[in-house]
């Protein structure tokens, strides 16, 4: 859980610098830093994908559970989910709240913090989280600069979250042979790709309805060893 704990401190240092008077970062800097950091997560998963032992494996997974998730229509169901709530706390509630929840839609909707998770419970070191600890501190320092003090406490919600896929993740690597391992990275570095990719604006790839390609390839793998 090294990983989601530099995470949430992350968010704690970011909130500090912002409520501390930190001037309002531009919009121009903002997508600058993004795009930076788009460019690395994008290495990053390519560098995930180069240890693949079957490239077949991973595009089986990515096509089934992609069709698994436009089924669910699982981003799109996360989309309605964080406006809705973002709705509620926007009107009559406290600056607090606002802050508080829209931090935390914005830390713990996106598939880089599932795919981080479960590259930390692995056992791996987790450079995903480590990427996303900078890109949630540059947004915690920009968000209590105008939401206040809710937007640090986003970090309990963000360590309960990450931290509870990264258990899971941990207790059932027991189950998972190195194979299955080895292509669950590799799914999961390409659509480690996609994110970065749509983070620098080159596309608008729908990610969050390959997550179940994950466990399918973990699946497939452990088939195969036992064929």
């Amino acid at each position: 859980m090294l990983g989601t704990i530099i995470n949430a401190g992350a968010v704690v240092v970011g909130s500090f610098l912002g409520l501390g008077g930190l001037k309002k970062i531009s919009l121009e800097t903002r997508r600058t830093v993004t795009s930076a950091m788009g460019l690395a997560v994008a290495m990053m998963g390519i560098g995930m994908t180069i240890r693949s032992a079957d490239i077949l494996v991973a595009l089986f997974s990515l096509v089934a559970g992609g069709v698994i998730g436009e089924c669910l229509r699982i981003e799109s169901r996360l989309e309605s989910i964080a406006r809705g709530l973002g709705t509620r706390f926007s009107a009559g509630r406290s600056e607090f709240s606002r802050g508080l929840v829209t931090a935390t839609l914005i830390y713990c909707s996106g598939s880089m913090a599932i795919l981080g998770a479960i590259e930390d419970g692995l056992g791996g070191r987790p450079g995903i989280l480590y990427t996303k600890a900078i890109l949630d501190g540059v947004t915690s320092a920009i968000l209590s600069s105008t939401m206040g003090i809710g937007v640090m406490f986003s970090a309990v919600p963000v360590l309960l979250y990450q931290g509870s896929i990264s258990l899971l993740a941990h207790h059932a690597q027991r189950l998972l042979s190195d194979a299955a391992i080895v292509e669950m990275s590799n799914t999961g570095g390409i659509l480690l790709l996609g994110i970065g990719l749509n983070m620098i604006g080159a596309t608008k790839i729908a990610v969050g309805n390959m997550l179940p390609a994950i466990p399918i390839a973990a699946a497939v793998a452990l088939l195969r060893s036992r064929m």
